[in-house]
């Protein structure tokens, strides 16, 4: 839940915040980035670290850059207990913020569940809409068990996180080249970016509208749920600085 001044505020409002105070430069790679953050006994480490290379060379991350919180470290003003570890993860509003940045007004709309048959994302079968929940919809499905992302990296197929959201028509050529941008520096966190006024994912937008849906940035946590580990899940936790984490291949 995200409070402004004693006010309870919808979920829209936290990641418009969270959009305008990324800083994150993919060409010097540096800045701000959004983060989600989740916390776990000690003894699991070795198979969330699993869980989240899995999730990555799988493409279903938003970049492979970690970071392990040890017990006792302040994260986002909390302590992570004792016997526990946390994990911080990079979050898809990073993207969404490294677009505003370049000058692209960016609609943040719903975040849901995508199937995805043998490797292909086919529809939204779930949606949650940010300006009518004032808890994240990705970690109230996560909650929920809807889930079957290690099923999609085990057999291509299955149910994982996404979100979506829509900028002008006039703006998507500027908007493929800063996602091109990103991919090249392994933010691939994109499932789909469609034509003017066309329907993506089963998904209708508004007129003089592209939408584009990113995976959702809690992937790893669902693989990580459903393979038995007991994770407490903070999504869109805050903000860190790029240089603080480090490639999944280095942890």
């Amino acid at each position: 839940m995200f409070v402004v001044m004693g006010v309870l505020s919808f979920s829209d409002a936290k990641i418009e915040k969270c959009m305008y105070s990324t800083t994150f430069d993919p060409q010097k790679m540096e800045g701000k980035v959004v983060i989600n953050f989740c916390t776990l006994p000690v003894e699991f480490i070795d198979d969330a670290i699993r869980a989240l290379e899995d999730a990555v060379y799988c493409g279903l991350s938003v970049a492979p850059y970690v970071k392990i919180v040890g017990e006792g470290e302040l994260m986002e003003g909390q302590e992570v207990p004792k016997g526990y570890v946390g994990l911080v993860t990079v979050c898809s509003i990073t993207i969404c913020g490294v677009v505003l940045k370049r000058g692209i007004p960016v609609n943040p709309k719903f975040g849901g569940i995508v199937q995805v048959e043998n490797g292909v994302p086919k529809r939204f079968t779930d949606i949650i809409l940010y300006k009518s929940s004032t808890i994240d919809p990705l970690l109230a499905m996560l909650s929920q068990r809807l889930t079957s992302v290690d099923n999609v990296v085990k057999n291509n197929s299955g149910k994982i996180l996404a979100n979506f959201h829509e900028v002008t028509m006039f703006a998507r050529s500027s908007l493929e080249s800063i996602l091109e941008e990103l991919v090249n520096i392994e933010f691939d966190g994109v499932l789909e970016v469609g034509e003017p006024n066309r329907e993506i994912l089963d998904i209708a937008v508004e007129d003089g509208h592209v939408g584009f849906s990113l995976i959702g940035g809690t992937n790893p946590m669902a693989i990580m749920q459903e393979r038995g580990i007991p994770i407490k899940c903070d999504a869109i936790a805050g903000m860190m600085e790029f240089s603080e984490l480090v490639h999944i291949e280095d942890v």
